[in-house]
C-alpha cells in the first residue's frame, strides 16, 4: 500500500482511512497521540511507551538492514552519547557507592531513559525511511490532533487524575504548539522559542512588580 502526501481534503480523508489498515501507520498515529498522557507513576513504562516497542519490534521483521546515509551518521553520535552517559553515570555510581535503580537515590536507571529516547529516535528512521514525506505530513497533524485534545481534557477535567495532559499548567501544549512549528519552518520555531524566552524572562519582572504595587 502506498502513501502520497494528500493535497486536498477528500484526498486527505482517503488517506486515514488507509492509515487503519496499516498496522505501522496505526500504532504510530496511536504512539504520537498517546505520549502526552501519563496513565502510571511518572518514571514507569506508559501505554504509548510500550506502544513504541511493538511498533520497533514489527519494523524490524521487516528491515533489510540498512539505513539511508544522511541517518548512519546522527545514530552513530547518538550512540556515542548514550555510551558516554552510561559510563558517567556508572563513574559517579562508584564514586558515590550508590547503585540504586531509584531515579532520586542513584545513577543506574538514568542510562535507560536515554537508550529509550535512542530506540525511539531509531525507530523513526526506519518509519521515515518507509513512507519518507508522508510520514512527517502525518506526525505533524498527529501532534496538533495530540495539542488539542490536550486543550479539551484540560478545560473539562480539572483534577489530574492523569498526568496526561495535566492540568496544572499549559506547558504541555505549548510544548507541542512548539513541535508542530518546528517541522513546519525551522525560523518560525527559532522565533517562537525567542518569544518564549522573553516571556520566562520578563515574567518574573511582572510579579515583582505586582507584589511592590500590593
Amino acid at each position: 500500500m502506498k502513501f502520497r502526501t494528500p493535497k486536498t481534503l477528500r484526498a486527505a480523508i482517503e488517506q486515514i482511512g488507509q492509515i487503519r489498515r496499516d498496522p505501522h501507520l496505526a500504532l504510530w498515529s496511536l504512539i504520537v497521540l498517546l505520549i502526552p498522557f501519563y496513565f502510571f507513576d511518572s518514571g514507569l513504562p506508559q501505554p504509548a511507551d510500550l506502544l513504541s516497542l511493538v511498533l520497533l519490534t514489527l519494523l524490524l521483521r521487516t528491515w533489510s538492514g540498512r539505513l539511508p546515509v544522511a541517518f548512519v551518521r546522527p545514530l552513530r553520535l547518538l550512540i556515542a552519547f548514550i555510551i558516554y552517559a552510561a559510563i558517567v553515570n556508572l563513574v559517579w555510581s562508584v564514586v558515590l557507592v550508590t547503585f540504586s535503580l531509584s531515579a532520586k537515590g542513584g545513577f543506574l536507571l538514568a542510562p535507560t531513559f536515554y537508550v529509550f529516547n535512542g530506540l525511539m529516535l531509531f525507530t523513526f528512521f526506519l518509519m521515515f525511511q518507509r513512507y519518507g514525506e508522508f510520514l512527517m505530513w502525518l506526525t505533524v497533524r498527529l501532534v496538533l490532533a495530540s495539542a488539542v485534545i490536550q486543550l479539551v481534557v484540560g478545560l473539562v477535567q480539572r483534577r489530574a487524575f492523569l498526568r496526561a495532559t495535566v492540568m496544572f499548567n499549559i506547558g504541555p501544549i505549548v510544548y507541542a504548539v512548539t513541535i508542530v512549528v518546528a517541522l513546519i519552518n525551522a525560523y518560525a520555531c527559532l522565533a517562537l522559542h525567542g518569544a518564549l524566552a522573553v516571556y520566562y524572562a520578563l515574567d518574573p519582572l511582572n510579579r515583582w512588580v505586582s507584589r511592590l504595587a500590593e
